[in-house]
């Protein structure tokens, strides 16, 4: 097996990684649905828009930094899941939801 250089978002993530790995397991998934559930559930569009799109960015990077090992059908599973809590927060923010 051939070894890869690192992309710039590895090494940028590097450090932020180490940081959450080093809390208790259920600390990052449990804020991750702690703004997940603000988000769907808060009145007002912009902390509801802040919270989903913290969600968003949050899983576009775990995404991107998975990338280079999933397969196709993961990737378009992935990218859906990632389009379509988007398109909702920016619904919400703008007030269509």
């Amino acid at each position: 097996m051939t070894k890869r250089k690192a992309t710039w978002l590895e090494k940028i993530s590097a450090p932020i990684l180490l940081k959450i790995h080093s809390w208790p397991r259920f600390v990052f998934p449990l804020l991750l649905a702690s703004a997940l559930l603000g988000g769907l559930f808060v009145t007002s569009p912009v902390i509801s828009g802040l919270l989903l799109g913290l969600v968003g960015l949050t899983l576009l990077w775990l995404v991107a930094l998975s990338w280079p090992l999933l397969t196709n059908s993961q990737r378009l599973i992935r990218s859906l899941l990632i389009v379509v809590l988007l398109f909702y927060t920016a619904a919400r923010v703008n007030g269509s939801l």
